[in-house]
């Protein structure tokens, strides 16, 4: 875990800065990967209302990758990064469709209301994060 990057630090507060500094922990550049730093990373961008986080944490959380492998937590942020404009989960969203049954889609429902409320508790009303590609 990286403590110092959820610090007072203006410039590690911003949601994009997050996203990027995930994006190298997860891919290794610049170091070794660290896919729990970049989910930590991804989650305090997310958390901000950063659609393209979202996203990687579905996608970690389907592969298990840093985290305990999880379709219902893969499928809420999925679910919440479309809703934010990133089409790119819409394919992984397709596949735990696939995946969950009943019972599980109705706990991934439950986690993707918990996630709706606690980003919405966190990023003030009318501020729109920028996500990549976006200028």
């Amino acid at each position: 875990m990286i403590p110092s990057l959820a610090s007072p630090f203006p410039r590690f507060r911003d949601a994009e800065i997050q996203y990027q500094l995930a994006t190298l922990h997860e891919q290794g550049i610049g170091g070794p990967v660290n896919y729990a730093n970049a989910g930590v990373l991804y989650t305090l961008a997310c958390g901000k209302g950063h659609a393209g986080a979202a996203e990687r944490i579905a996608a970690m959380a389907a592969q298990g990758l840093g985290t305990k492998q999880s379709p219902t937590q893969a499928w809420a942020h999925a679910t919440l990064a479309i809703e934010r404009g990133e089409s790119s989960a819409k394919e992984l969203l397709a596949k735990l469709d696939g995946q969950l049954d009943t019972a599980g889609k109705a706990e991934a429902a439950k986690a993707l209301s918990d996630l709706r409320a606690a980003v919405k508790n966190q990023v003030p009303q009318g501020v729109k994060q920028k996500t990549p590609g976006t200028p």
